[in-house]
């Protein structure tokens, strides 16, 4: 009898410090497998895009320069993170967002993007723009592109141009550029 008792009162203590220490996480919010769903981000492609079928030049509020492109079509030309600065040169990345919300058709996402100094035609000068956009979520995931388009003179600058993409105060995503002047031919 003596040696079930001793063999019983290990197993119940460690039971029970296991319980204690699984009741002490739920207490706190979290659990292995909580811990394992919180939103992520990952870069699936990047660099330097031709324009395959161009989009439609909207005025915008939010973007540096008070205009985007709406829905052009671009493909991939060359995975880099060095981009020429010069007229219609578009540099951008595809990302994925996972671990969102299932329940919901679209969630909120903050798009920051840092870029060197512009001085727009009106003499004001910007070094970026941040504002909401709508991830349209399928399966908890969400699937885009985001970048940018030299398409004004006054846009071709060299420097670090940063975007970033949040949910719910998290960084998910951030991709760095470097725009540089291409030298001439001229030896």
């Amino acid at each position: 009898m003596r040696r079930i008792i001793l063999f019983v009162l290990p197993v119940i203590m460690v039971t029970l410090i296991i319980f204690s220490v699984l009741n002490d996480q739920t207490e706190n919010g979290f659990t292995d497998s909580e811990e394992e769903k919180k939103p992520t981000g990952r870069i699936l492609q990047f660099g330097v895009y031709e324009l395959v079928r161009e989009g439609k030049l909207v005025e915008s509020s939010v973007t540096t320069t008070g205009k985007a492109i709406s829905k052009p079509t671009i493909q991939q030309v060359e995975q880099t993170d060095r981009i020429p600065a010069k007229k219609n040169v578009y540099f951008s990345y595809q990302y994925r967002l996972s671990n969102l919300p299932t329940s919901k058709p679209v969630v909120n996402l903050k798009r920051v993007l840092i870029h060197p100094e512009i001085t727009l035609p009106d003499g004001s000068k910007k070094t970026g723009s941040e504002y909401f956009i709508k991830g349209k979520l399928k399966r908890g995931e969400v699937f885009a592109f985001d970048g940018y388009a030299f398409s004004e003179n006054y846009e071709i600058v060299e420097g670090d141009w940063i975007f970033q993409i949040w949910y719910e105060g998290q960084k998910l995503i951030e991709q760095k550029f470097i725009s540089y002047i291409p030298q001439t031919g001229n030896g």
